[in-house]
């Protein structure tokens, strides 16, 4: 992995709601007032983005979860987190470490919708 791995990337939660539903969660990106749905594989990485993590704990975090490959993991990370950098919807903070995830009951999620 060649890129920076300890800038630490965290879910602007002034610009987003969301709400996880089985193995998706759906995202509204509140500047541009549309949904968007994050399959089973990037609502594993969800909670680390919600509390603040490391490129390099998404990445060991597909790779152990799902077996794919370390390229594999850093090519899915990128995309995934350049989807929401590109929107705003991500702070990050340089070298600061990656933050454990919530618990699975979710308790500083931001709910929105209907």
């Amino acid at each position: 992995m060649d890129e920076v791995t300890d800038e630490v990337v965290k879910l602007n939660s002034d610009r987003v709601r969301w709400r996880a539903s089985h193995e998706e969660v759906v995202v509204l990106d509140l500047a541009r007032s549309e949904y968007m749905a994050i399959n089973k594989t990037g609502s594993a990485l969800w909670p680390l983005l919600v509390a603040g993590t490391t490129r390099a704990h998404l990445c060991e975090t597909l790779i152990g979860t799902f077996g794919v490959s370390a390229q594999r993991a850093e090519s899915d990370v990128t995309a995934f987190l350049g989807i929401f950098s590109e929107r705003g919807m991500l702070d990050q903070e340089p070298g600061q470490g990656a933050v454990t995830a919530p618990s699975t009951e979710e308790p500083g999620r931001t709910e929105g919708g209907p």
